[in-house]
């Protein structure tokens, strides 16, 4: 179809337009294509002739139109779980998604230009970057609708997908609390080297705490564990010696359980739940992080942005909030 609207000096779009008869197509745009068609003895594939018409379903995209996911991950990995979703949902609604990967596009006016030429109806910020602020800034967003598809230590200018931490902390305290677990603690990391900094995520989280707690007889209310990775050792230790937690909710599951089994029994936690629970230590039960439904729910918002014609940075925001599914210990 390339060449066809090569030799016909239009564009591939109007090439497909013609070989579907659609009536916006002038007679003389559509002789100018049958001849090229029958110059480059163009035929028709059956089966991808079928895929196409499956494609142009008035509930789906109105062409294999292409959507961009801009991904920080590095090469050698894997797509994430999060990419997964955004091409399931993708294809469910007839669309086409690149993955471009943030270490390919130090200058963020190459990736625009990428962008542009191939056509990209829309993106999807899988994760928020490092330089986002400078990033954001630089990058002409005005031509795309854009969807946030989780946040980082910066908090994404656009419509945002993140899990439900506030529902996983409200949930896991309220379990801890009919367990018996009278005093309940909460450990969260701090943003890189600042003191008094949360990331957003956590942000969330902590708000959720501090609700629960202000619940709390003020006898049952215990601070939470701010810190830095680096420091986590002595610190988690130390806080359970000064406030005996029966239960405790952790960011993830290691390697803070292994330090919560380590404890003597008289301090030990009785309960641990994980806001981001791993099989990969499958000793803490917890929820687990959405990821695959967090990108599906990115590709649909965006075609909804795409179907409404909302582009770029928007004035007011909207963050989605996706429930995480609860897995139990396994051993």
């Amino acid at each position: 179809m390339e060449d066809v609207a090569a030799v016909a000096g239009v564009s591939k779009a109007t090439v497909s337009m013609v070989l579907h008869n659609d009536p916006r197509i002038t007679p003389a745009t559509a002789a100018k294509v049958r001849a090229a068609l029958a110059e480059l003895n163009y035929v028709p594939e059956p089966t991808l002739s079928r895929i196409a018409a499956h494609r142009w379903d008035v509930t789906k995209a109105h062409s294999v139109s292409t959507l961009a996911y801009l991904s920080a991950r590095n090469k050698a990995g894997a797509p994430s779980e999060r990419f997964r979703g955004a091409q399931s949902q993708a294809a469910k609604l007839g669309y086409a998604i690149e993955e471009h990967l943030q270490v390919d596009y130090p200058n963020p006016l190459t990736l625009q230009r990428v962008l542009n030429a191939r056509g990209v109806a829309g993106i999807v910020v899988g994760r928020i970057y490092e330089q986002a602020p400078a990033f954001v800034k630089a990058f002409d967003w005005s031509h795309f609708p854009v969807v946030a598809c989780g946040m980082g230590y910066m908090e994404p200018p656009f419509h945002t997908i993140i899990p439900n931490f506030h529902q996983a902390i409200t949930t896991s305290m309220n379990q801890m609390r009919e367990q018996g677990c009278a005093r309940i603690g909460l450990i969260l990391p701090l943003f890189k080297d600042h003191d008094f900094q949360l990331s957003v995520h956590d942000g969330y989280k902590f708000s959720a705490y501090y609700y629960e707690t202000s619940l709390y007889p003020e006898s049952e209310r215990i601070p939470p564990l701010l810190l830095r990775y680096e420091d986590y050792g002595n610190s988690v230790s130390d806080w359970c010696i000064k406030h005996r937690p029966q239960g405790v909710i952790l960011p993830v599951s290691h390697p803070f359980s292994t330090i919560l089994r380590s404890l003597p029994p008289e301090v030990q936690p009785r309960i641990v739940h994980s806001v981001a629970a791993s099989s990969a230590h499958p000793e803490t039960p917890g929820w687990e992080l959405p990821h695959f439904q967090m990108g599906a729910m990115a590709v649909r918002t965006l075609h909804t942005m795409i179907i409404t014609h909302e582009l770029g940075v928007p004035a007011k925001k909207t963050i989605f909030m996706v429930s995480m599914d609860w897995r139990e210990s396994t051993r």
